[in-house]
């Protein structure tokens, strides 16, 4: 018995136009809405096993109401193999310093991310903008 789900046209088409600016670069952010159970979940699913393991690093934050925006950093501090200060900013610093060595794209991928705290929002914008002078190393989903 087959147990993939049929994807519906319109989840196809999503899929399409998320993989494009994920692989083209050119979008920062992406946002994906819908009901509860229209497959926004099942699309980032699909979506990480389709991307390239050595071009992308997925961070997949679900049910993450409670992560603050030191955690956020301590949390890609650790994916980047890079210490940690007792003060946030230094910590930060030492994060985009290594995204900016970085080879791979890190992609941050929050599902119900209207349920983060403003904070971390901000620090994750200011986290994918932090490049100035390229291409950004950072996506959000």
């Amino acid at each position: 018995m087959n147990r993939t789900p049929f994807p519906y046209r319109d989840f196809v088409r999503v899929k399409q136009a998320v993989l494009a600016a994920l692989r083209e670069q050119e979008e920062t952010y992406v946002l994906v809405t819908g009901e509860t159970g229209t497959g926004k979940t099942a699309l980032m699913r699909d979506l990480r096993a389709e991307l390239d393991r050595a071009r992308y690093r997925v961070l997949y934050f679900a049910e993450a109401r409670r992560l603050g925006a030191p955690g956020l950093v301590r949390l890609l501090a650790k994916t980047l193999r890079t210490d940690t200060s007792m003060y946030h900013a230094v910590s930060l610093d030492r994060v985009v310093r290594a995204l900016g060595e970085e080879t791979q794209r890190v992609l941050l991928w929050f599902d119900e991310a209207h349920e983060l705290p403003e904070e971390t929002l901000a620090e994750a914008r200011a986290l994918a903008e932090s490049d100035l002078e390229g291409t950004p190393k950072v996506q959000m989903l």
